[in-house]
Parts: C-alpha cells; sequence; structure tokens
C-alpha cells in the first residue's frame, strides 16, 4: 500500500482509498516444512511448490491506480534446487500507464553435504523508457557450518548495464550503486556469515 507513515488527518486521508493483497500457494510434492529454506540438502524428498499473488490499490486523492501479479515455482531435488518468479504490474496515473515487468532464476546444487554452489540471473524493466533496465548476474558458494544455524556464503555478480538511480535505490540491499550514465556495467563481490538461533 501507499506510504501511511505520520500523516496527518484530513478529508484525503488514509491516501489509499482502497488496497486489496493477496497470495496463494499450492504444494503438488513433499512437505510445506522444506520450502522454509533456499535449498534442498542431500537426501531430503523432492518438492514441488507453487504460487502467485496480486495486489490492487488506488490511491484518495489521485488518480493512481496499480495492480500487479506475480507467480513462481519452488523445485526441491534433495541436493539441488530451483527457484523462479516473474513479476508484472499496470501503473495508471490517469493520463499515462506503463507496465513493469521482472524475472528471477535461481538454483543451487550440493557438491559435498555442506556445500552448495549457487546461481542467480535477474532482470527488471520499469517501461518508463527514462529508468533503464536491470539485468545481472550472480554465482558463488555457501558453506553450512551448521546447516541453516551457521552459514557461511560469497559470491560475485556482474550487473550487464550501468545500474540507473532507481535500480541502485531498489537493490542497495545487496550492495547495487549508482552508476554514471557512460559506465558500460558493474561487479562486486560479497561475503556474509550468518547465525540462527
Amino acid at each position: 500500500a501507499l506510504d501511511e507513515t505520520n500523516d496527518q488527518f484530513s478529508n484525503e486521508t488514509p491516501e489509499t482509498e482502497y488496497a486489496f493483497s493477496g497470495r496463494a500457494a499450492i504444494k503438488i510434492q513433499g512437505n510445506w516444512d522444506q520450502f522454509n529454506n533456499a535449498q534442498s540438502f542431500k537426501g531430503e524428498e523432492m518438492g514441488i511448490l507453487v504460487g502467485g499473488g496480486i495486489n490492487w490499490e488506488k490511491s484518495n486523492s489521485t488518480a493512481d491506480e496499480v495492480f500487479g501479479a506475480t507467480a513462481d515455482i519452488t523445485l526441491d531435488f534433495g541436493g539441488a534446487n530451483v527457484f523462479g518468479a516473474i513479476y508484472w504490474d499496470n501503473l495508471d496515473d490517469g493520463v499515462t500507464t506503463s507496465n513493469p515487468y521482472g524475472f528471477t532464476v535461481q538454483g543451487g546444487v550440493f557438491v559435498a553435504d555442506d556445500i552448495e554452489i549457487v546461481g542467480r540471473y535477474e532482470f527488471g524493466s520499469m517501461d518508463d523508457g527514462a529508468s533503464g533496465e536491470f539485468s545481472a548476474l550472480t554465482f558463488g558458494a555457501n558453506w553450512y557450518l551448521a546447516q541453516n544455524t551457521a552459514k557461511f556464503g560469497a559470491n560475485f555478480g556482474y550487473a550487464f548495464d550501468a545500474v540507473t538511480g532507481l535500480w541502485a535505490a531498489n537493490g542497495q540491499g545487496n550492495n547495487w550503486l549508482e552508476d554514471d550514465s557512460a559506465d558500460d556495467g558493474q561487479w562486486m563481490i560479497q561475503a556474509q556469515l550468518s547465525f540462527s538461533f
């Protein structure tokens, strides 16, 4: 929904006239617990999960209306996994309409009981002619010191085009930075040690 943080009350608040969101998932094979994590350890059972969601909202004070949809699939193979998702929006401000879209495909393969090789490709377009597109490939490895309670991961990522301001802002959690318009790509290396209690 639109940002409602600390808005002053008036005849135009709340800012959103209405907003609906929903998601459904169907487990075709496996058990629900195995989909709580992004990997499939050796010896785990085969699993297939298909999901989808929608979001529909309209502004209370302008003609802005947003409708978005997403669909995804997760495949666990007991030692390997694949995930794919597509995203699509219809943004209508009463004058112009745009259709941002994108997709992500990622997977991992265990080469030992505690070492996983991972890779991901992601693409996004704002469909506005100004924000550019985002296209990046990332690959690396995870070392599970104690399965999901202690893990060390390292990866290398490459964005094929200059990362514009919008994509840098949305991707800052992944450490993508804004490029100069004359740049032709960006790479990064990151590592993380994580613990769960």
